[in-house]
């Protein structure tokens, strides 16, 4: 909306520089497919919400991290497919902690 705003206003359009940003377009759309699906409020819901529907019509994205963790705890959940849009994780501890090295290790 805003580049179609930029660049019907009345002043010279070679004032702007205007991209299209598909990767943010396409995350739009998943956004709206998501809160048009009725999304879980939180994880414990949604690992709920799979367990509950035993005839498997249930699938639930969440943090990669997580799935695995509640996986090793319940032998009915399974993972499938690869993980996507991985994001990086770090660890917080207080400076000077005597777990920083271990970790930086780790």
């Amino acid at each position: 909306m805003w580049k179609e705003l930029t660049l019907n206003s009345s002043t010279d359009d070679t004032q702007y520089r205007v991209w299209d940003y598909p990767i943010r377009e396409q995350y739009g759309h998943i956004l709206i497919a998501i809160n048009d699906s009725n999304p879980v409020a939180d994880a414990p819901e949604g690992f709920r919400m799979v367990n509950e529907h035993i005839d498997g019509d249930f699938a639930f994205i969440h943090d990669s991290s997580e799935i695995k963790y509640e996986i090793s705890r319940d032998c009915n959940l399974t993972e499938v497919g690869e993980v996507f849009a991985e994001k990086p994780y770090a660890v917080a501890v207080q400076q000077g902690s005597h777990l920083q090295d271990d970790l930086s290790k780790a």
